[in-house]
């Protein structure tokens, strides 16, 4: 084989590695082994990228760091290899965060970023303070991205932002499919949102307050993604909405420009609720599957668009509502009576870590939703630990107790956790005529206890619902269910 003059070598290389790629389980780096061989086979690898690279993916488990490890010399560099392939595509995917990570990584991403008319896919995970650097080498003028497929750039912080340059990621991107921005916001977004017409997935989370996305603009760039099936707004908080005092989200008239999103599935917001009015309210997705809110606590929350927004969408009655209570805030999830296997569909999510600010959150959001309860049979409110801390117990007002349960008028069971019990013993007690009349197909109340407890929350909740069904009131049962049959949620039969 060393009599082979190189070009005979290289297209036997290239006939073998067309065979192995193309049968099952054919390695997609087959040319590393030939490179071990001898020094002679390794210069034809290397100077031959086309052939058996095709593209140059860089990063921690990279294939040209192979490369890089077998030259002559100890190595070559990124400008080097860049140079040796000038024609390669460039794969970058570099996470500076998680290790393990080398410590020339961070400068070989900067060289990189200066090559972004070579780069196909672009995922970048790194602390803030590696995007500062990158943001004071943003080059000038900008470097075009026409090649471009996928963008990843995420700073691993969901708490604080930061502004890129204008002239970074500033050219047009025909080509895009993903675009995923986290806690880092790009003033080029309207070039490269020029025309987005293949776009697939567009998560833009975490934007910084000092770059407001009106939904107005929002809803024009969706306007543009006849594709798109994954989408995720994220605010860092709600003072860029505050400072605006609520003009720039308030919802508008109907009107006739709207946008769909036929093939959108996955839908994700962060916020206040005022902007999501703004943008459900021209916004149709008639095959979304799974809807994920977090709402900035509020003093009240106003939903008639959303509530609209799920009557649009047909698989959006619910028979089942789930009200989980933790120490950092509520959680308000829903199934739709043609639910997928994947499980819960619809969930919001309120930042508050005082019981009461929780319990009046979910009485606003839970009223404003109300007319998409009608179908609604179980109720199910839990804690996450099995009882209250000290602090917490008693105090809750049983009237926020009674409006949260007084929402859901077709409810037939009421699951209720066993730190839950005396709050919710005490609300139906201060005033159950006027609570029952609001719910007059309750038949169950079903508690959870634990083996080792001797449930005398339940006993007081069982004496009460006694006493007013002795009264002339309805027949509604209380049935005992140990914490490990919880999960089960099989309802009772009398």
């Amino acid at each position: 084989m060393s009599k082979f003059p190189d070009d005979v070598l290289s297209d036997i290389f290239t006939f073998y590695g067309e065979n192995i790629f193309s049968e099952p389980g054919g390695h997609r780096f087959w040319w590393h082994t030939l490179a071990l061989v001898c020094w002679k086979w390794n210069d034809v690898i290397r100077s031959s990228p086309n052939h058996f690279l095709g593209d140059l993916r860089l990063g921690s488990d990279s294939s040209v760091r192979f490369l890089m490890d077998i030259s002559y010399g100890g190595g070559d560099s990124v400008a080097s290899l860049l140079r040796r392939w000038p024609l390669s595509t460039l794969h970058l995917h570099y996470d500076l965060i998680q290790p393990p990570r080398s410590s020339e990584d961070e400068d070989n991403v900067l060289v990189l970023l200066q090559h972004l008319e070579r780069v196909c896919s672009l995922y970048l995970r790194a602390p803030l303070s590696t995007w500062r650097s990158i943001a004071a080498e943003a080059s000038d003028p900008p470097i075009s991205c026409t090649s471009i497929e996928r963008i990843n750039l995420d700073t691993g912080d969901r708490t604080t932002g930061l502004v890129l340059p204008g002239t970074f990621l500033a050219g047009t991107s025909p080509r895009l499919r993903e675009f995923t921005m986290i806690g880092v916001f790009p003033p080029s977004l309207p070039y490269l949102l020029r025309s987005p017409v293949y776009l697939t997935s567009f998560v833009l989370d975490g934007i910084p307050d000092s770059s407001y996305l009106p939904p107005d603009t929002l809803l024009a760039y969706l306007g543009a993604m006849p594709q798109l099936q994954y989408l995720n707004v994220g605010f860092l908080s709600s003072i860029p909405h505050l400072r605006r005092g609520g003009k720039a989200t308030a919802p508008g008239p109907p009107t006739s420009n709207r946008v769909v999103l036929s093939r959108l599935g996955q839908f994700y917001f962060r916020g206040v609720c005022a902007y999501l009015e703004a943008l459900v309210t021209r916004l149709d997705t008639p095959r979304v599957y799974d809807i994920c809110l977090t709402f900035f606590h509020q003093l009240s929350y106003a939903l008639p668009s959303l509530s609209a927004f799920l009557s649009r969408t047909k698989r959006f009655g619910f028979d089942g509502v789930r009200i989980n209570l933790y120490a950092q805030g509520a959680i308000i999830s829903a199934t739709p009576v043609t639910s997928r296997p994947s499980g819960q569909t619809f969930f919001i999510r309120i930042p508050c870590d005082h019981l009461d600010f929780q319990v009046a959150s979910v009485a606003h959001v839970c009223g404003a939703l109300r007319p998409n309860f009608t179908k609604m049979e179980d109720l199910f409110i839990k804690y996450h630990q099995n009882q209250l801390p000290v602090e917490w117990s008693g105090g809750v007002e049983p009237a926020l107790w009674s409006e949260v349960l007084a929402q859901f008028h077709g409810m037939k069971t009421l699951w209720i956790s066993s730190a839950l019990i005396s709050e919710v013993t005490q609300a139906i007690r201060s005033g159950a005529q006027q609570l029952l009349e609001k719910m007059p197909k309750l038949a169950w109340t079903i508690v959870e206890v634990y083996r080792d407890d001797a449930s005398i929350a339940a006993d007081c909740l069982s004496d009460l619902l006694t006493e007013i069904r002795q009264s002339g009131g309805p027949v509604i049962d209380v049935y005992r269910l140990f914490s490990d049959e919880w999960n089960t949620r099989k309802r009772p039969q009398r």
